[in-house]
């Protein structure tokens, strides 16, 4: 296999001239009957596609060759369902980069802002801006929002992979079905019962503000 941000298709062909373009489809199936070669090819004719969605994304090469590792991975356990009149390979390929691109950038961003105790982000962001409702509201927002965050990734890979979910999948579910009507159900409960807690932190937390004078 080629690098993920090198020209792929030296061995086995790319959409370029003079060249032959290696049947994708074709490819897939025979990856989801443990052709190792098979897959191979389909890394280097599609890898640099998915590495610059992944880079887009991401704007960090590591990042984004972990997400081109992860895609590749799921490409291969996944590749018996693929359906070709549903969408084209590449196609498929980048809609996994994109969805573990964004969310490696979405968890990154959660985890720098959970690496500031909340009392000192507050405190940081009303020393810089004038103390106001908004500014009040928004620095809230920050403290609270991560924990969120992980709490409603996890307990969404964690229902994603049940039964039910599946068998909706193989009925031909779409993924915005799945989402609504099946994962979201399960998981709003969870988050609902964590917010009472999370209200009391900011009460605290916003009535801590008033001791140097930048409370509201």
């Amino acid at each position: 296999m080629t690098e993920p941000g090198a020209a792929p298709g030296e061995q086995h062909g790319v959409p370029t001239l003079g060249r032959t373009v290696p049947d994708l489809a074709d490819l897939v199936r025979r990856s989801a009957g443990g052709d190792e070669a098979a897959f191979a090819a389909l890394y280097d004719a599609t890898s640099s596609r998915v590495y610059g969605l992944a880079i887009r994304v991401t704007r960090s090469p590591e990042l984004a060759a972990e997400v081109v590792q992860e895609v590749y991975l799921m490409a291969w356990e996944q590749s018996e369902r693929f359906v070709p009149s549903r969408g084209s390979v590449l196609g498929w390929l980048c809609t996994l980069a994109h969805r573990r691109a964004v969310d490696r950038a979405v968890t990154l961003v959660a985890d720098v802002l959970l690496s500031f105790p909340a009392l000192v982000l507050l405190l940081a962001i009303t020393a810089i801006f004038s103390p106001s409702v908004p500014v009040l509201l928004i620095g809230l927002a920050l403290t609270s929002a991560p924990t969120f965050i992980r709490l409603a990734r996890a307990n969404t890979m964690s229902w994603a992979g049940r039964e039910f979910v599946r068998a909706a999948r193989n009925m031909g579910a779409s993924d915005r079905r799945i989402l609504l009507r099946e994962i979201l159900p399960n998981v709003a409960p969870t988050l609902a019962a964590y917010l009472p807690l999370v209200v009391a932190a900011l009460i605290v937390a916003e009535g801590s503000l008033s001791f140097p004078g930048l409370g509201v």
